[in-house]
């Protein structure tokens, strides 16, 4: 470990060689890259060990580094390690980019001044002053990061863990570090970056992680304590009943045995849990089936220990299984960071580049890897197949293309003629031409049967990191350093336009299926969606918090995905330019990304040495309803599953068919936007409630009012049927009414409620009503119309209600972003359900009452398991707010109603049996598996569940 590690740009290195020099002087050790190594094999690991292993990283602030890649990278992996920054000033800079991460955190922290007019001691003893400022914390900080680095590196082996004395420790910095960030919060409300280097999730896992095995092998150590006094108390009574005594140490030593087996139980469960909050999904996963593995036969002598380990893996596998993200399967047989992939035409293979010098072709299907290709002397950057799949061909930092069989794998041709490295390679649709951009500011296009230079294109005024065809073959598209993208005609040779607009160099381009827009990814955290016809129509994507590194097209144009040096993958629509989805997964910056020809899995590298492979079609929704010209803000699903109908501010009722998704009918009648529908039991009537202050009856079948109910003064925000379809229930501002559907008069009004209504809900057999207010909840006797009780425990107001079909809970859904579960019987809370990011709208019980559904202003629908509280499954799609969600009788699909105008049904198998949810986690992970001969164990295990 080293006192500072110091990142600077090349024209600033003679004063860091004065700095330098000081601080060797003062007794304070530097780690500094003194040569401007170009990417290489060794070269960024050691760069990033430097930092991890520094108590404080300075960056020395000028014109040149804040625009520096490498310097950007470095105080990038910084900030996600936590580290203590300590700028200083060496030449003026005129502005920062509020966009970027590591730009915003060098404002955000007090400076140092170094420049030419101060005084170099002066400053440079405030500089050491700061240094030795909370050095035990700081160093404790720093040895913490390693180990937990060296734990991740060697597969989380248990004997990299903590224990003792120095996980004591290690507990205690825990603590401090959080009161530290809490104090420094509550002095300066966030508006000041804390100068104490930051907790991280590398540091809370590994000492967690520590703690849990440490206590599992404690108990371990007390059960066999407790078993050996035992033995050896019956030893002492005496030999004579030594068959007794034989008995005595089997059941003994069973005893220890199930013990055991139950805390190894735990522990992967607990493992696997934290695995999935990091959107290690596989991983997660595999920790959840390693706790199944273990629930073999011989738990079944202990009921209670049987249960409690069936329990615990089935929560583990819950989350797993039927998580949002799937990842089918992950390649690690690269030594070092992976720049490239693509995809054969058919979807087969795949090929990597990558630093370590190989490129690597598998087979998609299998998950195996085929063969290794090698050949380049150098760091391979971009790999690309040939429309026919039959050639490969790559850029290497050896300044050379090489074009390979990828039957054989052999070499076909070298292409020499670029200076520096190659960035970026890409087959023309036809086949016939090669286009590579280098590192020497030039595009080259290539001749590919004879291997000759055919143009250079020159335009650009720094590297041109990413070349794209069109997909008719006549233009060229290529992304630069100098922020540009120039668009070429292959014919001549010459520039079309410039595009200009992103604020920070560009990294990757690519052209939609139709030809009509193009996607770049740029160092300013943004996509940009160019018209090719207009290049002054571009929407812009925001979302990534770092560099966006790669774009790719799905086959269909609709769908755009995006790797970033924030770690994630997003999906986003073409059309709203609205973000769909995000996969988590990589530990490191995403280079590359591609969606296969098929549409069905995305294929993504990273400089974790990984690729990922992503299961596009998970959670895709089963239709699509767009006929409303407002936002939707209510859906119900008659109780024959048949019929759907949904409410909007467009003043309509859309009747649905659910098996064809034509629309039925319109029901028109309302002069304002409707807030609530509600059918009765047999699915003839259906109610609903609108900001007009009436209530209609409608006749499904003919899809004419039968009646219209007027009483409430004020907009009727929620209306609730009986069971027995005879009493409507309906809710506004402070005015609760009873109806009778067949008269269509009043029955009672709730007097005695002085509270806003926001919600309310009939119970199963209609004998209390709940009505959802600011904050609190109240239960009514519907017969008396006197209030029962009150249940508090929200934060915000409660805006939708439902009841378990037993009537025994009752699910809230609050403006304080969570769900909570009620025990109707004691009045109690049982449990808050926390996932969601913004307001909760609607909540809808499952009608086995296992699962409960939530529609967010988040603009997801989630699924939330009611034994355990946890989240089974997020369906992402809506472009805007949810605002209702129901389920169908048969609870096999959710229906969602969103702001963004449409109506969604969503498929959910909901089966929690422990054998079932085994074999589907066996499914999920089969390919992985597959691919990884160290599985060997679990792989025989899911083989045996498969029979």
């Amino acid at each position: 470990m080293t006192d500072v590690f110091i990142s600077y740009s090349r024209k600033d290195q003679e004063f860091v060689k004065i700095l330098h020099q000081a601080l060797s002087q003062s007794h304070r050790d530097s780690w500094i890259d003194w040569q401007n190594i170009p990417k290489g094999t060794q070269w960024w690991q050691e760069i990033e060990s430097g930092i991890e292993g520094a108590n404080t990283f300075i960056f020395v602030i000028s014109p040149d580094s804040i625009k520096s890649e490498v310097c950007g990278l470095e105080i990038n992996h910084a900030i996600n390690n936590g580290k203590r920054l300590l700028p200083i000033i060496r030449r003026e800079v005129s502005e920062f980019d509020d966009n970027n991460t590591a730009h915003q955190a060098l404002k955000d922290h007090n400076w140092l001044f170094f420049r030419e007019e101060d005084d170099f001691q002066t400053s440079f003893e405030e500089l050491i002053k700061t240094l030795d400022t909370d050095l035990n914390y700081v160093h404790q900080h720093t040895r913490l990061l390693v180990r937990a680095k060296e734990w991740d590196k060697k597969g989380r082996r248990d004997s990299f863990l903590l224990r003792g004395e120095e996980l004591k420790e290690a507990e205690q910095w825990l603590e401090e570090a959080q009161i530290r960030f809490q104090n420094y919060q509550q002095q300066f409300k966030g508006k000041r970056q804390d100068p104490n280097p930051l907790l991280t999730e590398q540091h809370l896992h590994y000492i967690r992680k520590s703690r849990e095995i440490e206590d599992a092998e404690h108990q371990a150590k007390r059960i066999l304590l407790e078993a050996k006094t035992k033995a050896d108390r019956l030893i002492k009574i005496g030999s004579g009943i030594s068959i007794g005594l034989l008995t005595l140490s089997v059941l003994l030593a069973f005893k220890v045995q199930l013990q055991l087996q139950a805390t190894n139980i735990k522990v992967d469960v607990i493992e696997s849990q934290q695995l999935w909050k990091e959107g290690k999904i596989v991983e997660a996963l595999e920790e959840a089936l390693q706790a199944a593995k273990q629930l073999n036969p011989i738990l079944n002598l202990s009921p209670h220990l049987k249960d409690q380990a069936e329990k615990q893996t089935k929560i583990a596998l819950q989350q797993t299984v039927y998580d949002t993200i799937k990842e089918r399967t992950r390649f690690k047989e690269h030594q070092d960071y992976i720049w490239g992939v693509s995809f054969s035409r058919d979807g087969k293979l795949l090929a990597s580049g990558s630093t370590d010098k190989t490129i690597k072709l598998w087979d998609v299907t299998k998950g195996k890897l085929l063969y290794t290709l090698t050949g380049h002397t150098d760091g391979i950057s971009s790999v690309s197949f040939s429309p026919d799949g039959k050639a490969l061909v790559s850029g290497s930092d050896d300044n050379t293309i090489i074009l390979w069989d990828v039957m054989t794998g052999k070499k076909l041709k070298t292409l020499k003629g670029h200076q520096d490295s190659v960035f970026s390679v890409s087959f023309s649709p036809d086949g016939k031409t090669v286009a590579s951009g280098s590192r020497d500011n030039t595009i080259i296009l290539w001749d590919v049967m004879t291997g000759k230079k055919l143009k250079t294109l020159k335009g650009h005024q720094n590297w041109v990191w990413s070349v794209s065809f069109s997909p008719d073959g006549k233009t060229l598209a290529s992304g630069s350093v100098d922020k540009t993208i120039i668009l070429w005609d292959i014919a001549r040779g010459k520039s079309l336009k410039t595009l200009r607009g992103h604020e920070d160099k560009i990294f990757s381009v690519s052209f939609s299926p139709d030809g009509k827009t193009l996607a770049s990814a740029s160092a300013d955290n943004t996509i940009k969606l160019w018209d090719i016809a207009s290049e002054n129509r571009v929407i812009t994507l925001k979302g990534h918090q770092n560099w966006v590194m790669s774009v790719s097209f799905s086959p269909d144009g609709k769908t755009l995905a995006s790797g970033s040096n924030d770690n994630t993958i997003k999906l986003w629509d073409v059309v709203t330019g609205n973000e769909i989805k995000t996969f988590s997964g990589h530990q490191h910056l995403v280079w590359s990304v591609k969606i296969s020809p098929d549409g069905k899995t995305l294929a993504s590298s990273s400089w974790d040495k990984n690729i990922i492979l992503w299961d596009m079609t998970t959670n895709k929704e089963i239709k699509t309803f767009s006929k409303h010209q407002d936002l939707v803000s209510s859906v119900s699903i008659s109780p024959a599953g048949k019929i759907l109908a949904s409410g909007s501010n467009d003043k309509s009722i859309i009747l649905w068919d659910i098996t064809t998704g034509k629309q039925l009918n319109t029901l028109k009648g309302h002069q304002k936007a409707i807030y609530s529908l509600s059918f009765n039991k047999d699915g003839k009537i259906l109610a609903s409630g609108s900001d007009d202050h009436r209530i209609i009856l409608w006749n499904v079948t003919t899809g004419k009012p039968l009646k219209i109910l007027k009483g409430h003064q004020e907009a009727v925000y929620s209306i609730s049927l009986s069971p027995d379809g005879k009493i409507l229930a309906s809710g506004t501002n402070k005015n609760i009414i009873l109806w009778d559907v067949t008269t269509g008069k009043p029955i009672k009004s709730f007097k005695e409620n002085k509270e806003i209504i926001y919600s309310i809900s009939l119970s199963p057999d209609g004998k209390i009503l709940a009505s959802g207010t600011n904050k609190n909840i109240i239960l009514w006797d519907v017969t008396t119309g006197k209030k029962l009780g009150t249940l508090e425990g929200h934060q915000e107001l409660v805006f939708s209600l439902s009841w378990s079909e037993d009537r025994k809970i009752l699910a809230s859904g609050s403006y304080d972003n969570t769900l909570k579960l009620w025990d109707i019987a004691t009045r109690k809370e049982l449990k808050t359900l926390k996932g969601h990011q913004s307001v909760i709208n609607s909540v809808s019980f499952s009608p086995d009452g296992k699962t409960v559904a939530s529609g967010s202003a988040d603009k997801t629908v989630k699924l939330w398991d009611i034994d355990t509280g946890k989240p089974l499954k997020t369906f992402w799609g809506h472009q805007d707010l949810v605002n209702s969600v129901s389920f169908s009788p048969d609870g096999k699909t959710v229906v969602s109603g969103s702001a963004d105008k449409t109506v969604k049904l969503w498929q959910f198998e909901g089966n929690f049996d422990l054998n079932h949810l085994i074999i589907k986690g066996c499914k999920s992970i089969n390919t992985y598996l597959n691919s990884n001969p160290t599985k060997n164990e679990l792989r025989e295990f899911c083989q045996l569940s498969f029979q």
